[in-house]
């Protein structure tokens, strides 16, 4: 039974060490993007206002995934 526990905590870890990445991931091809259009001479106050309405979005998508469906609970509701 401790096995079992151990191996679900460390798969929750493992899962978390992976949205992280994917997470930093796609920050970093976003500054990448944003730095390649400063070089370029775009202006950097459109490129300050990307990059916040790029952070909003994130934050939202976040907490968008942070809400978790949960079928038992929903089939209960649903029956009552």
């Amino acid at each position: 039974m401790e096995a079992e526990h151990l191996l679900a905590k460390i798969n929750r870890d493992l899962e978390t060490i992976s949205q992280t990445q994917h997470r930093l991931a796609r920050q970093k091809a976003l500054l990448q993007e944003h730095a390649t259009r400063l070089r370029l001479g775009a202006s950097p106050t459109a490129v300050r206002v990307a990059l916040h309405e790029a952070a909003a979005l994130e934050q939202d998508a976040l907490r968008a995934s942070e809400m978790v469906w949960e079928p038992s609970s929903h089939l209960e509701e649903a029956h009552a």
